[in-house]
């Protein structure tokens, strides 16, 4: 946990130090977002006993609920633009169960009636470069991203507990292009990894109108798959969370 913070605010440092250089130059931008995102989840997950299903187990479903981040992009020659963002994902469900589920040593049997929480925080710093800067934009970079959350099973009797944290390093592309229409655009976003144990990746694709003033919408769709093994108190997670999503975002 200590090691992964230190990497972030590392990353986040190394963006900051030039921060009043960067501004003053003309091709230094800063951005400020936040919507909502209806996430929907799919996954499972297990603690060396049951699998535990999401969707069939806990009824774990579709959420909205407001979702802020922040971003910081700029750039001085040379030195590579800076992004920083946090996405979080927590849901709290009631259900009663089909089956019998084993989850940190607690066994909650068929019928029972089962609380669960679901809090993870995924955390991103991003270092890339601009390739290209025209009507057509590509950004081109590495992401490091911190995870970190906990699951929570309960009944009248008994409580299953599980905290996880991770730290995952990533490609990063970003792609933009300008519409006829004034202040229109479209854009997609992609990070991920595959490695040992370890697949994450994260895909979103909008369609934004920015003011000649700065203020703008932004309207898309996001996915997030994460799969990891040996996710500290997790033995296996498999995890999907996708939706529409909609922000209000001011360029400076």
């Amino acid at each position: 946990m200590r090691f992964a913070k230190v990497m972030i605010l590392g990353v986040f440092a190394l963006g900051l130090v030039p921060l009043q250089t960067a501004l003053a130059g003309s091709q230094s931008n800063l951005y400020a977002s936040g919507g909502i995102w209806a996430k929907d989840y799919l996954g499972e997950f297990t603690r060396t006993q049951s699998v535990v299903d999401l969707e069939q187990d806990l009824v774990v479903d579709e959420d909205n609920f407001s979702d802020l981040y922040g971003a910081l992009e700029y750039g001085v020659p040379g030195l590579p633009h800076v992004r920083a963002q946090k996405f979080s994902f927590d849901t709290d469900d009631h259900s009663v169960l089909s089956r019998a589920i084993a989850f940190d040593s607690q066994d909650f049997n068929v019928a029972q009636s089962l609380d669960t929480i679901v809090d993870i925080e995924q955390t991103d710093a991003v270092l890339y470069y601009p390739i290209l800067d025209k009507a057509l934009s590509l950004d081109l970079g590495v992401t490091v991203s911190y995870f970190e959350g906990s699951i929570e099973m309960t009944d009248r009797t008994q409580r299953g507990n599980a905290d996880f944290e991770e730290f995952v390093p990533m490609l990063y592309v970003k792609a933009r292009t300008d519409l006829p229409v004034r202040g229109l655009w479209l854009g997609a976003q992609a990070q991920g990894v595959s490695y040992a144990d370890t697949s994450m990746a994260e895909f979103n694709a909008q369609l934004g109108w920015e003011h000649r003033v700065g203020l703008g919408l932004e309207a898309g769709y996001r996915v997030v798959r994460l799969e990891l093994d040996d996710f500290d108190e997790v033995q296996y997670v498999e995890l999907e969370v996708s939706g529409p999503y909609a922000a209000l975002r001011y360029h400076f």
